[in-house]
């Protein structure tokens, strides 16, 4: 019996990989064609091609085109999300860091981000939306618990909270900059400027 627990376990873990290796395949192939060719003129049928898998294998993993560009946009922002080690130790410089990372991305693919965003408001976001914001969230949340052990920020802080605080204005920050010609940089100013109101408060001291 312990065999065959143990051969079913292990069917079970190939099996996973296998999906796991596959999503990765066709959201890398499919990023690469976004890039190349442009979100318009990309379709589900080429990436299938392109990722040597059936159409009807392709729809298990995203049903439509809107779903692969967030496939996709979502892997790429695993990777410029990730914290660069170490960061600064000021929480609003570190924060800047982290924040940094997404708007360099959005602002070399500016125009699949604007349909990324799009899709994403529509109410398609996916479960790696959720897990990549779940886990931004709480690095943020990391960081400015750092800040409130070394005294920085106040004792008491509610830094889930803050967290999701600075996520909701980065959002909303990000509405306004990406439609328009700004810079990164000046996307971080408005960042700057937005976070700064969180960071002293309202009420006076």
């Amino acid at each position: 019996m312990s065999m065959l627990i143990y051969d079913y376990a292990h069917f079970m873990t190939r099996m996973q990989q296998k999906k796991h290796d596959k999503h990765e395949r066709i959201s890398r192939v499919a990023w690469e064609l976004f890039q190349k060719h442009g979100y318009e003129k990309v379709t589900t049928r080429q990436v299938a091609e392109a990722a040597d898998i059936a159409t009807g294998t392709l729809f298990l993993y995203a049903s439509t085109k809107g779903d692969l560009l967030v496939m996709a946009m979502e892997s790429a922002l695993r990777e410029v999300t990730r914290p660069a080690s170490p960061l600064p130790e000021d929480p609003r410089n570190a924060l800047r860091a982290l924040f940094s990372g997404p708007l360099h991305l959005y602002q070399q693919h500016r125009d699949l981000a604007r349909h990324f965003l799009v899709e994403v408001l529509r109410g398609q976001a996916s479960e790696a939306t959720q897990k990549n914001i779940d886990l931004f969230t709480l690095t943020l949340s990391q960081v400015l618990g750092q800040g409130v052990e070394r005294g920085q920020l106040r004792p008491g802080l509610d830094v889930r909270q803050a967290a999701r605080n600075f996520f909701g204005i980065y959002m909303m920050v990000l509405l306004e900059w990406l439609p328009s010609q700004e810079s990164v940089e000046q996307g971080l100013e408005r960042l700057d400027q937005a976070f700064e109101l969180h960071w002293t408060g309202l009420v006076k001291a």
